[in-house]
């Protein structure tokens, strides 16, 4: 499963989940990813993650992708599955990436984002 991340360094902790608005998305520099072309598609022409990337904070700083490495780490353990199922594709300077997950089924794995990507009720 592909999907796109966004990388927030030097947080206070770890943690994966929650979206990111593409209007701050718009508003920070970074690309939008409301409307990608065929070619831009990171998901191969099938259902859109890209409208709100998931949300990865680390607390490794943005220095010799040390951010990278361990919000691969970070998703590797969010989604259950060994870090060397976790490949990025494309992002290797950017805040935003997009990675591939593997090593499950893809509903499981698309479940798992599910969970992650909705707020809990207040």
């Amino acid at each position: 499963m592909r999907l796109t991340i966004r990388v927030c360094p030097r947080s206070a902790r770890t943690s994966v989940g929650g979206g990111f608005p593409a209007s701050a998305a718009e508003a920070s520099g970074e690309p939008s990813t409301q409307e990608p072309t065929a070619a831009d598609d990171p998901t191969g022409g099938g259902p859109s993650d890209a409208t709100a990337p998931l949300v990865v904070r680390v607390t490794a700083p943005a220095v010799d992708g040390r951010a990278t490495e361990s919000a691969l780490r970070a998703l590797a353990t969010a989604f259950g599955v060994r870090r060397r199922e976790v490949v990025l594709v494309r992002g290797a300077t950017s805040r935003m990436k997009i990675v591939e997950i593997g090593g499950r089924p893809e509903s499981a794995l698309r479940g798992r984002l599910a969970e992650l990507t909705t707020t809990p009720k207040k």
